[in-house]
């Protein structure tokens, strides 16, 4: 490992930024999109992706770092910072499936 002199700080990478491996603010999440989230996760007839998209976001809401949830949820980080910028920009709709 390099030597760093004495007062040289590190910091985070490009990338450590970018994937995720820093603290971010929770997602702001009103009570209405909140409730609609938990009733597909608690649905026994939700399909298993949207019920993924809800807890990815409902997690976020909580605060939880992205790799925590990457890890709760059992997806990549990518998929986290998907659905989280998805979410963030068209609200619920964004969490719809492409076709």
């Amino acid at each position: 490992m390099a030597h760093r002199p004495p007062g040289a700080w590190r910091t985070r990478s490009p990338r450590a930024r970018r994937t995720g491996a820093h603290p971010v603010p929770p997602l702001v999440v009103t009570v209405a999109k909140a409730a609609a989230l938990r009733s597909i996760v608690r649905a026994g007839t939700s399909e298993q992706r949207a019920v993924t998209r809800a807890r990815i976001v409902l997690l976020a809401a909580e605060g939880l770092a992205n790799t925590r949830i990457a890890k709760e949820v059992r997806v990549s980080l990518p998929t986290v910072l998907l659905w989280r910028s998805r979410f963030e920009e068209h609200g619920l709709d964004g969490l719809g499936t492409r076709g």
